[in-house]
């Protein structure tokens, strides 16, 4: 349950505390969508981004419960689809084969998977 304000008091307020690097908790997958990378950056990403931007990709959103906290969190896991099936790529470097090693099948919604703070905190699947 998220607490809601009584009232607004902009003298009562706390800055938040960022988590430290690695913190570990189970995740649960909420909501997976699929399509060219380009359609989950904004502008300012899709300059910096390295790789082909029209590149396919499963977007899988996880909740996190940690510390009486809920956060959410994105992970981008590119592939190939030939013949309208998505191929796991070979590369250990690929995180779709991480996935698919660690978990023995791709991601689905309601499936409980690892997470884990990286090193500015933020929550990041656990491959």
């Amino acid at each position: 349950m998220v607490e809601q304000l009584n009232e607004y008091d902009p003298q009562q307020f706390e800055e938040e505390k960022g988590l430290s690097p690695g913190c570990k908790a189970e995740g649960v997958i909420v909501s997976i969508e699929t399509g060219p990378i380009k359609n989950y950056l904004d502008k300012e990403q899709r300059d910096k981004w390295k790789g082909c931007i029209l590149k396919p990709t499963i977007k899988v959103s996880v909740d996190v419960f940690y510390d009486g906290q809920e956060y959410n969190t994105d992970e981008f896991l590119s592939h190939s689809v030939i013949a309208q099936k998505i191929i796991v790529p070979k590369s250990p470097k690929s995180n779709l084969r991480k996935f698919y090693d660690k978990y023995g099948k791709l991601p689905e919604v309601g499936m409980k998977v690892l997470v884990e703070t990286n090193s500015k905190g933020y929550w990041k699947l656990e491959l």
